[in-house]
């Protein structure tokens, strides 16, 4: 009886531990199985916390993305807004992946709202460069709003740079 008893309970314990994980559709009632989304392109876990908005220097273990531009310009002046990224430690920019450079509308008129991989003024493996030229002919102090986004990889993985950025310029 207790030998029964043993096999019972080890066929329920092996029974249990071969089902498959399900999750519970509330809308419909049915039962359908958990799967999990993987992808080839992963955000990379940093050191970095929190990059600040207004932070013309980014660096990070993995990439360092600079911001040059004029803080203070003329309304009759032309500002030169230049972004470089430079991927590091073995790392290299995917110049396959969509990169995107994307500029909100405020007093600095751009040519575009979004600028890709064809815009870019520099884009292989070693560096990403963009340089936009624009005018603001209202005073005061100006916001320059937007997004860069970009891929790095190393030889077994890529990853994706994807951040908001946002300066004042004081515009005389």
């Amino acid at each position: 009886m207790i030998k029964l008893l043993i096999l019972i309970v080890s066929v329920s314990i092996l029974g249990f531990s071969c089902t498959k994980k399900t999750t519970e559709n509330t809308n419909t009632g049915k039962v359908k199985p958990k799967v999990e989304k993987t992808t080839d392109i992963k955000k990379e876990k940093t050191k970095e916390k929190v990059k600040k908005l207004d932070s013309k220097l980014v660096k990070d273990e993995f990439y360092e993305v600079t911001f040059n531009f004029k803080e203070e310009i003329t309304t009759k002046d032309e500002l030169i807004f230049a972004i470089k990224a430079v991927p590091k430690k073995d790392r290299h920019i995917n110049d396959g992946f969509p990169t995107s450079l994307a500029i909100e509308s405020t007093c600095f008129k751009f040519n575009k709202k979004k600028y890709k991989n064809n815009d870019a003024k520099k884009l292989d493996e070693k560096s990403l460069e963009f340089e936009l030229k624009t005018k603001c002919e209202t005073k005061g102090k100006q916001e320059l709003k937007g997004n860069l986004r970009f891929g790095y990889c190393t030889d077994a993985m890529c990853y994706t740079y994807d951040s908001p950025f946002k300066f004042n310029i004081n515009v005389k």
